[in-house]
């Protein structure tokens, strides 16, 4: 594994900065790919679904629609509140590549750490990404309503997950 060209602790310091940014920001695609893939699919993500806090008393549909219902509207702040962390993170990972570029030793061919730093942007993207298919494939299956659907009439999450 190569960790690209030699550089001085200044330099070293904002290219890993660069690279934190990079995967904070691929992370925030990825979950902002993946909510707006559960909103289309009318599915809420596990760790988003509200539990009845009447259980033991009073499980109606109407309480189970009650909850439903929160946890949607808890997706849709989750997606917005994704939209406005890539913002700020697109700033931060500008000035932190300007900020690499100013840093960089005369020597040293910028374009060689600028490729390093995307071919790990691309990696990172792949595993995200994955894992999120994963995830959506997984809350899919154990979707009820969905799960009963023919092999026919199927919906294709990886169709879904990449529009």
């Amino acid at each position: 594994m190569s960790f690209g060209p030699q550089l001085c602790a200044s330099a070293l310091r904002a290219r890993r900065n660069c690279e934190h940014l990079s995967r904070k920001l691929t992370q925030t695609h990825s979950d902002i790919a993946f909510l707006g893939a559960c909103k289309r699919l009318n599915l809420v993500p596990k760790g988003l679904q509200l539990k009845n806090p009447l259980r033991s008393t009073s499980s109606s549909s109407r309480s189970k629609d009650i909850c439903f219902k929160a946890s949607q509207l808890l997706r849709n702040l989750a997606i917005s509140e994704a939209y406005k962390k890539q913002r700020t993170l697109c700033n931060k990972l500008s000035s932190a590549k300007s900020e690499l570029s100013s840093e960089l030793p005369s020597h040293v061919n910028k374009d060689q750490v600028f490729n390093f730093l995307d071919n790990r942007e691309i990696l990172n993207k792949r595993r995200c990404f994955a894992r999120k298919e994963r995830k959506l494939q997984t809350l899919f299956n154990k979707s009820p309503v969905l799960s009963r659907l023919h092999a026919k009439d199927y919906i294709r999450t990886k169709a879904v997950f990449r529009l």
